[in-house]
């Protein structure tokens, strides 16, 4: 799974316009109204280096009222399960075996789909 942060400039008035073309794409799995810099950030998570190049240089561009866009390219996640997993290393553990890993990835997506089921973004009329 390749991630990417993109941090977007919208023409003023436009947020909620370009928010709602941004969750059409395919790839793109939040956008925050954010304060600051910069009015919108999107989480984009496709398969492919190649597909987040289309999504990021072909489909966004495509959209009216973006005037200027930023793209972080994530390495690597750090979240609370990660850091249990961190410290476990730092004091010498034994690198995680190939099952468990597998079965922190089922965990990890069961929890995400958990949450899309309950977001709000998806319990928008039709």
């Amino acid at each position: 799974m390749v991630t990417a942060i993109v941090l977007i400039n919208v023409k003023h008035g436009h947020i909620n316009d370009v928010a709602e073309n941004l969750l059409a794409m395919h790839g793109v799995s939040e956008v925050y109204s954010v304060g600051g810099r910069y009015d919108l950030v999107a989480i984009i998570r496709v398969k492919t280096n190649e597909e987040m190049a289309d999504v990021v240089t072909s489909h966004m561009l495509k959209i009216e009222h973006i005037e200027n866009t930023e793209t972080l390219l994530a390495f690597r996640l750090f979240d609370a399960r990660s850091r249990a997993h961190v410290r476990h290393r730092q004091r010498g553990g034994i690198t995680t075996s190939w099952h468990n890993v597998k079965a922190y990835a089922a965990i990890v997506i069961e929890s995400y789909r958990a949450r899309q089921s309950t977001s709000r973004w998806n319990s928008r009329p039709a």
